[in-house]
């Protein structure tokens, strides 16, 4: 299962672009036991003759550990404004003013150990380095891009008021043999 989403906000002029997938589902999952675990060891008595005290402490980390982990599988989305972009990641958030911005190209990545190719956007910005929007990854580099991704895509280079190309005919050059693989941190 797997399913771009938008929103937008008209008071802000803020668009929202997000995937629900089976791993956005397990951190709700994540968040829900994290919850359970936090209320079972609240509410769990000390004096019962059959806890003790590390093992009600065990229980509080684990809920604390649920609760953070499933909310970084909540994270991964694009905000986009008329100013820039904000792409959060699991653990990791780069902004990008509008004005920093070269185009919005798509490349591809790796799905896992060996895994396959998949299409995935990325912010080509001025200074050579790369914002990959992994929140809207595409279809297999075998198959066509999904025509809601490329829809999306587009739709933010207008915002944007930025170019770039949609997915070339032939695989791609690894990003690292043209020199956008550095990682932009703020």
């Amino acid at each position: 299962m797997e399913r771009n989403r938008h929103s937008f906000d008209p008071a802000t002029n803020t668009h929202v672009y997000w995937r629900l997938t089976d791993t956005f589902l397990l951190g709700a999952g994540f968040v829900v036991i994290g919850v359970l675990l936090a209320v079972y060891s609240s509410t769990h008595r000390f004096g019962h003759p059959a806890s003790s005290g590390s093992s009600l402490a065990f229980t509080a980390v684990a809920a604390v550990l649920f609760i953070i982990e499933g909310l970084a599988f909540l994270r991964p989305r694009v905000t986009v404004r008329p100013e820039g972009i904000t792409v959060r990641g699991r653990h990791r958030t780069k902004v990008a003013r509008a004005s920093e911005i070269r185009a919005i190209n798509f490349g591809f990545v790796r799905q896992g150990e060996g895994g396959f190719k998949v299409w995935c956007p990325y912010v080509e910005l001025v200074d050579g380095s790369a914002i990959w929007m992994s929140a809207l990854l595409g279809g297999t580099i075998s198959g066509a891009t999904p025509p809601h991704t490329l829809e999306q895509v587009r739709a933010i280079r207008s915002m944007l008021n930025v170019g770039g190309t949609d997915l070339p005919e032939r695989e791609p050059e690894p990003l690292w043999r043209r020199g956008l693989d550095k990682v932009r941190r703020r």
